[in-house]
């Protein structure tokens, strides 16, 4: 196998419910799959856990495209929050590099960050 690059885990307010139950701490590593299909190709982008190696949740992102590794680490630093609990006011499409700096910029309270 590989060498895999793990992430730690650390809730915060973003975290989705059903993450609550991670220990701050445990260690994970992203894993795509591509998924073929006759006229497009999908990427499933699964976080395993890095003791068991077993998938334990997805990563809420395009299916289009790989987050790089500093969307991973903004991503696992923000708590790993989806669409919903991002808290931009957007509950469609999967989150974006943009999504997450403004969230980082919103949690660092950085005055006036993101106003027009």
């Amino acid at each position: 196998m590989r060498e895999m690059k793990t992430y730690k885990f650390k809730s915060t307010d973003l975290t989705p419910d059903n993450l609550q139950i991670i220990e701050d701490g445990h260690e994970f590593y992203y894993d795509p799959e591509v998924e073929h299909e006759d006229d497009v190709s999908k990427i499933w982008h699964d976080i395993h856990c890095a003791v068991t190696t077993k998938r334990v949740f997805h990563l809420d992102w395009s299916p289009y495209s790989t987050p790089s590794s500093i969307e991973l680490e903004m991503w696992f630093a923000l708590g790993c929050p989806n669409r919903y609990t991002i808290n931009d006011g957007k509950s469609i499409g999967g989150l974006t590099r943009k999504r997450l700096l403004e969230a980082m910029g919103r949690d660092l309270c950085i005055a006036g960050y993101g106003e027009n």
